[in-house]
């Protein structure tokens, strides 16, 4: 049976003008453990949630103006990967024109962000941020290099040119520690990456298996 303490919460709001529901709020709580998704301006309920799950709340979203308290414990949403049950709609007339509404679910049976869009699950953040920091350690490993591959070979025996290879030797030998974590860094980020096939992960392991890499506690 589902923890008692699962349900899901959703703030939204209607505007008489154009007859659309907006999703403003959406609160989920597993025990003690509660998130909350807070949009920085109403969202169409099709900007917000999938379209499984929009489909199957529009039968419960009063169509009145009027104040509406109503509770069907029998009522079940079922979504891919997730299932919704007993249903409470609270709403009321709100200023110029707008309606305020909750909406909860009881009952829960799944991961309860599997109603959101893919951008707005907090799982979604997360592998942006990886990517970010993947993005910012490639460069960071790939400029010593380029400033040393900036050396033409044509030259490299002119007067001088031997000193300016190894000054930037001495400078990629200093940077090699950060250079390894950097590596690591991809590594890791490689693994944890959603929708990569397994092929290219051996591939870049296999790739990294000479970097030496540094021990993290």
């Amino acid at each position: 049976m589902p923890d008692p303490k699962c349900d899901a919460a959703i703030s939204l709001s209607h505007d008489d003008s154009s007859g659309r529901w907006y999703a403003e709020r959406v609160e989920l709580a597993l025990g003690d453990a509660r998130n909350v998704t807070v949009f920085s301006r109403p969202r169409r309920l099709e900007r917000a949630f999938v379209p499984a799950f929009v489909r199957a709340l529009q039968p419960f979203l009063p169509e009145c103006g009027e104040n509406v308290v109503h509770t069907d414990a029998q009522a079940v949403i079922d979504i891919p990967k997730l299932i919704l049950g007993h249903i409470q709609v609270v709403a009321c007339r709100g200023p110029q024109g707008f309606m305020i509404a909750t909406v909860r679910f009881r009952k829960v049976l799944g991961p309860l962000q599997a109603i959101l869009l893919p951008r707005h699950r907090s799982e979604s953040h997360i592998f942006a941020a990886m990517e970010r920091s993947a993005a910012d350690a490639l460069l960071n490993l790939l400029r010593p290099c380029i400033d040393l591959a900036a050396v033409d070979p044509a030259e490299a025996t002119r007067e001088g040119a031997e000193s300016l290879v190894a000054t930037r030797l001495s400078e990629l030998a200093k940077r090699r520690d950060d250079m390894a974590f950097f590596a690591y860094l991809l590594k890791r980020y490689i693994e944890n990456a959603p929708d990569l096939d397994s092929a290219g992960a051996l591939h870049v392991e296999s790739r990294l298996q000479g970097v030496s890499l540094p021990r993290l506690s």
